[in-house]
């Protein structure tokens, strides 16, 4: 396992990669820290794993600026691309789910397979304005 601080947009992120093959990368919930996939990673031998810290998390630097979604999915397609990954498959859970349907969204050439666990979608938009 390699562990990197990689500087993106004026922050440090904590990036481990672990592991050859198809590039997976792992988004966990929300303040997990970049060990919290460590048991899944150890049967994933076949793939070369990615994980991190994300902003204001573990040992990744605090953002000076709100961190909402949209921010932290361009930080990822960033660090991909200094990593030299153009690209992955995406697993990602609860919050992390959330993330990985964004990055999704934002940068879909980037994505080979979309992986969700214990996620949503968002609220659906006949419910959105409506009053109680």
């Amino acid at each position: 396992m390699t562990t990197h601080k990689l500087t993106i947009k004026d922050l440090q992120l904590n990036v481990s990669i672990r592991g050859q093959g198809s590039p997976l990368l792992l988004l966990n919930d929300l303040g997990g820290l970049i060990r919290t996939f460590d048991p899944l990673r150890d049967e994933l031998v076949d793939y070369r794993t990615i994980t991190l810290d994300v902003p204001g998390v573990g040992k990744s630097q605090m953002p000076r600026w709100p961190m909402r979604l949209p921010r932290h999915a361009d930080l990822i397609a960033e660090m991909l691309k200094q990593l030299g990954i153009d690209q992955v498959d995406v697993f990602g859970v609860s919050w992390g789910g959330a993330l990985a349907q964004e990055f999704a969204l934002r940068y879909p050439s980037m994505v080979r397979r979309l992986i969700l666990a214990a996620t949503s979608a968002g609220p659906k938009r006949s419910f959105l304005g409506k009053r109680a």
